[in-house]
């Protein structure tokens, strides 16, 4: 096995050093690749010639010789416009064009004759979100100029050079996001001129020119393919250490399980640590943890209500119906008042009969009313339809004053409980707040 795997990794790696020449073959190389050339010339397209019609003198462009594109465009001061030739893809349906996307150049070999110092070459894009089939001058114009004295020999022009005319623009009111130069469906190319004289052209040869391939783009195929090649080998390796891991994943797993099973084990040990068995609400411990986590949300316990809770006569209770009855009772009180306590109210069984509530912050009528409330609740219960089994409460209320401790505010809330014992229970008593 040991052996299998070293020489796989051997292959692998004269695979890379044969990959890495490849690889830089291939871009220096694409630096000697012959250009990609479109010819713009019959069949694929006809040219045609335009300009300012005279009812009796005829067009002001005409042909010398068609098949030679030897043409004359005489534009005259009488005339409105000037006069060109265009050349167009002979496809169906309208609005066909070729895409030069990917070509860079266009180059123009012609012989000019005339007054003109400069000639107006053009593209025309035709898009259907702008453009109409039976209208030509919808399609999208983008043009440049060159200088006639550059014409004796070849004229090389940038298509990117090729701008957007702005009186298209503003005589179609197109979008602003209509505003950049498409060429993707160019339906037309052309030559014409805008200064006035007698124009001779002959049109030799327009070549488009391009590269086959980028230099970006084959930056991005090669690291595509590098990228490809070394995540083949990333899930190889990665398999491999599946294979060789799987028995230590799944100890791993049980000891995952094990883990939470004891977090599970640890909260419920909390719950119980924090929660009287018999009543099911919070108990000393449980009351001081949320008390203990008030004060860290709110940086103080000052406007607390405490109120001690206290059923009267329950050692009688237990005398005459027993403690099972008793703990019925305890429940029953419990889950009363529980069910008439707000959400952030905490409720705490202090031990035997005595319970405490721990209320939000509001006025002081609005606590003595809340205390009347669950004292009044607690007259309420009935146990096993025996009319003579009644339960009361005795409240003894305090309101945690400005930096006080709460466990003094406790102590005065346990001495106005002592005064409503004192006072004939089955009442609410207040202890002055600080």
């Amino acid at each position: 096995m040991q052996l299998t795997q070293s020489k796989t990794i051997r292959y692998y790696r004269i695979g890379v050093r044969w990959a890495s020449l490849l690889t830089l073959i291939i871009f220096i190389g694409h630096y000697f690749l012959p250009a990609k050339t479109l010819e713009v010339k019959a069949p694929l397209f006809v040219a045609k010639l335009y300009g300012f019609v005279d009812r009796e003198k005829g067009t002001s462009a005409y042909w010398v010789n068609e098949e030679e594109n030897h043409w004359i465009c005489h534009y005259k001061s009488t005339h409105a416009y000037g006069c060109g030739w265009r050349t167009s893809p002979d496809l169906e349906p309208v609005g066909s064009g070729v895409d030069l996307t990917s070509y860079d150049f266009m180059e123009i070999k012609l012989q000019y004759t005339g007054p003109a110092s400069r000639i107006r070459a053009y593209l025309r894009n035709f898009n259907p979100a702008y453009s109409d089939p039976n209208d030509l001058s919808t399609t999208q114009p983008m043009e440049t100029t060159f200088a006639t004295a550059e014409a004796n020999q070849p004229v090389l022009l940038k298509l990117s050079d090729f701008a957007l005319a702005h009186w298209w623009l503003m005589e179609r009111k197109h979008r602003r996001h209509w505003s950049e130069p498409e060429k993707n469906n160019i339906t037309s190319i052309g030559l014409d001129f805008v200064e006035q004289g007698k124009h001779e052209v002959i049109v030799e040869r327009i070549t488009l020119i391009g590269k086959w391939i980028y230099t970006e783009t084959l930056i991005l195929i090669i690291l595509s393919l590098w990228m490809t090649l070394f995540l083949i080998e990333g899930g190889i390796r990665f398999y491999g250490l599946y294979r060789a891991g799987q028995r230590d994943r799944t100890a791993i797993q049980a000891l995952l399980e094990r883990q939470r099973a004891l977090e599970e084990q640890n909260k419920h040990l909390e719950a119980l640590a924090d929660t009287d068995p018999l009543t099911g609400v919070y108990n000393r411990a449980g009351l001081r943890s949320r008390v203990d986590s008030e004060k860290i949300r709110f940086g103080t316990l000052s406007g607390l209500g405490v109120l001690v809770l206290d059923l009267d006569h329950f050692k009688n209770l237990n005398d005459r119906y027993g403690h099972d009855m008793g703990d019925k009772v305890l429940k029953a009180f419990t889950s009363l008042l529980a069910m008439n306590l707000r959400t952030e109210d905490i409720f705490a069984r202090m031990g035997g009969e005595e319970f405490m509530v721990v209320c939000r912050r509001q006025p002081l009528e609005g606590l003595r009313t809340f205390a009347e409330k669950l004292r009044s609740l607690a007259t309420q219960c009935t146990f096993n339809g025996d009319d003579d089994l009644h339960i009361s409460v005795s409240i003894g209320v305090a309101v945690v004053g400005e930096d006080e401790d709460f466990a003094d505010a406790v102590r005065r809330a346990d001495q106005a409980l002592l005064r409503a014992k004192q006072n004939g229970r089955n009442r609410v008593e207040f202890t002055a707040p600080l």
